[in-house]
């Protein structure tokens, strides 16, 4: 992608029409600031280089018709990867964040670096080949469910037994591949940042997924996540809470209490773990609690209980304004939702849960890819900000 000339007003310019705050010049220029020439000369430029494209809209009255600014076939596309334990789901995004194709592929448990990231590169391209954007590749974004450092640039699992990607360079096991910058970064994170307007408007957010574990994204009024000092804030799960469990965690030690309320420990209680099958065993597990079966709706109170207690724990900790709730286990039914804001009120502080909101996400399935091309779309953004 050719960015001759690029300076800080391309980003403004472009970063409304991405975000849809504003389809016209003068549009831009309100949201802005800038001087509508300058908008004029900036725009002009674009459209000559493809990033832009302007065209007229029927007019409704009398007068010159309007014209609307919208993204070009140069501005790019971007892929978004979603790791799970034995899978990865693939899309391919515009720079608005709109799904423009998707695929799977399986991934044995015993996989290696070097052949499964071929796989999935390839798998991209082809992807984007087959939305009708070769070439257009501009970003990919690879989703973990585990820790991602910023220090290392690398997601670590807590898990003992560990995962294919797990301390693996990833960034620099996809280039082998690509020469499309690559980022990686937290599931859970990705699932926030497509929350993220949530807490531009109403305030400090936490996003919880409730799914192979209980991992947390936690975002400021300003939208922008919290990621700590090493980046990995939000692994709430291996928190340790009174004596309630002196089961072996994951993650080696006694007590966490993150090790009742992961999906593999439900499906394992009520008997649904067959062959490490865990996507067959949660329908089996929503037609349990759809018949009101007694062992299974016991074990999800429990579970909803401690996730709110810990989710709880956080609360009292960020004090935000809500809680949203996410992953596979979050929309089993009514006990679950039920269940963990009652967990939450019980155990935060009354000045904390006295306005704090706690409902489920709307992105359901696709919050990762979701959060994820808005990730990228930023780092396009820059990218062309930047210039050569």
């Amino acid at each position: 992608m050719q960015t001759h000339g690029h300076d800080g007003n391309s980003g403004l310019i472009l970063d409304p029409v991405i975000k849809g705050k504003a389809t016209s010049r003068a549009g831009i220029a309100r949201v802005t600031g800038l001087a509508r020439s300058t908008v004029g000369q900036y725009v002009d430029r674009m459209i000559t280089q493809g990033l832009l494209v302007e065209s007229a809209e029927k007019n409704q009255g009398t007068g010159r018709p309007s014209r609307k600014l919208q993204l070009g076939d140069k501005a790019g596309v971007v892929a978004v990867v979603e790791l799970d334990v034995t899978s990865a789901q693939i899309a391919v995004l515009d720079l608005r964040s709109t799904i423009l194709g998707r695929s799977w592929i399986s991934i044995a448990q015993d996989a290696q670096v070097e052949e499964t990231t071929a796989r999935i590169v390839s798998k991209v391209i082809d992807t984007v080949d087959d939305a009708g954007r070769k070439g257009d590749l501009r970003w990919l974004v690879l989703g973990a469910p585990s820790p991602v450092t910023t220090v290392r640039n690398v997601a670590e699992s807590v898990s003992r037994s560990g995962y294919w990607w797990d301390n693996v360079p990833l960034s620099a096991a996809i280039a082998l591949h690509t020469d499309v910058p690559v980022t990686v970064e937290n599931d859970a994170n990705l699932r926030a940042i497509a929350e993220s307007p949530e807490a531009r408007e109403t305030g400090p957010m936490i996003y919880v997924h409730l799914s192979s574990g209980l991992g947390a994204g936690i975002v400021g009024a300003d939208g922008e996540l919290y990621r700590g000092a090493d980046g990995v804030a939000g692994d709430i799960g291996h928190m340790r809470i009174g004596n309630r469990s002196g089961k072996l965690c994951a993650c080696g030690r006694k007590g966490c209490v993150g090790e009742r309320v992961t999906r593999l420990s439900v499906l394992r209680d009520v008997g649904l773990l067959h062959d490490q099958d865990q996507s067959s065993g949660m329908e089996a597990l929503r037609l349990r609690i759809r018949q009101s079966d007694t062992a299974a709706l016991e074990r999800i109170r429990e579970y909803a209980s401690l996730t709110g207690e810990l989710i709880a724990t956080a609360a009292n900790f960020y004090n935000p304004r809500t809680v949203i709730l996410g992953g596979e286990m979050a929309y089993l039914g009514d006990e679950v939702l039920s269940g963990v804001r009652a967990g939450i009120y019980e155990h935060s502080l009354p000045i904390i849960s006295r306005g704090l909101s706690v409902k489920l996400s709307t992105q359901r399935a696709d919050g990762a890819l979701i959060g994820g091309g808005q990730l990228a779309a930023r780092k396009v953004l820059n990218k062309i900000t930047a210039g050569p």
